[in-house]
């Protein structure tokens, strides 16, 4: 049964969700478990980025797309969160560039979904493009940085 108020999360959040979870995992095991074995710290920065995904995606998203006021809230918020994800690259030992990065993938959709009413399309499409580039370079430093 449901709880009273919350709906399951879109189809397209829980994709997006899935697949950022298989990369940041794969690269983590991969830079995490290369030279030297720490499971401590693998176990540790794995579940904060976890977390810190499911934040992005299923709290800030959805409160993002339901928000009103002038302008695009969800493709501002995404290129806030896109810049964050862009800078995370500096650690990216710790999977946050690729949780982050998701999540201005997922803020930079909805923004554009609601282009067409409040405008900012172009804000929305560097929201996106930010979340890309940050999880794809987190990923590639995961792998061979």
């Amino acid at each position: 049964m449901e709880a009273a108020g919350r709906r399951p999360a879109p189809a397209k959040e829980t994709l997006l969700a899935a697949g950022a979870a298989a990369l940041l995992t794969a690269g983590m095991i991969v830079a995490w478990f290369g030279d030297d074995e720490d499971w401590w710290g693998f176990v540790l920065f794995l579940v904060l980025s976890l977390v810190l995904l499911g934040l992005v995606l299923f709290r800030l998203l959805p409160s993002r797309r339901a928000a009103s006021g002038p302008g695009n809230p969800p493709a501002r918020v995404g290129v806030v969160v896109g810049i964050l994800a862009f800078l995370a690259i500096a650690v990216f030992w710790t999977g946050f560039p690729i949780a982050l990065g998701a999540g201005a993938v997922g803020l930079g959709l909805a923004g554009r979904e609601r282009a067409g009413a409040e405008g900012q399309g172009a804000l929305a499409a560097v929201s996106v493009l930010l979340g890309v580039v940050a999880a794809v370079g987190g990923f590639m430093f995961l792998l061979f940085g």
